[in-house]
């Protein structure tokens, strides 16, 4: 016999059912989830970078990365300006992806 009756028993009837749908929904819940979060809108709340204090990493010319409590951000400088690394800087506002600074 190729197979025995305890396996068959394991991958039939509605053992497998429940584990199939199980999966499906997990999945289906993940992928939601997955999309939802790309689409979140930001607010003042998810902003406690403004008006922080940072530290030029990398020079901006006119953009560049920045120490932010003790994180590296790319940065780019507000009116544009050289800013050598090592100067403190403010952070004033967001553009795109990048945090916008003065000195």
């Amino acid at each position: 016999m190729l197979f025995n009756d305890k396996l068959r028993w394991e991958t039939e009837g509605p053992g497998l059912f429940y584990l199939i749908a199980i999966s499906a929904i997990f999945v289906i819940a993940a992928t939601g989830i997955a999309l939802a979060s790309r689409h979140k809108k930001i607010t003042p709340s998810d902003l406690p970078l403004i008006s922080a204090s940072a530290l030029v990493d990398k020079p901006l010319t006119p953009n560049g990365t920045i120490l932010v409590n003790g994180e590296l951000w790319s940065a780019y400088s507000l009116h544009g300006n050289f800013i050598t690394p090592g100067t403190r800087v403010t952070v004033v506002g967001l553009r795109n992806h990048l945090l916008l600074v003065k000195e």
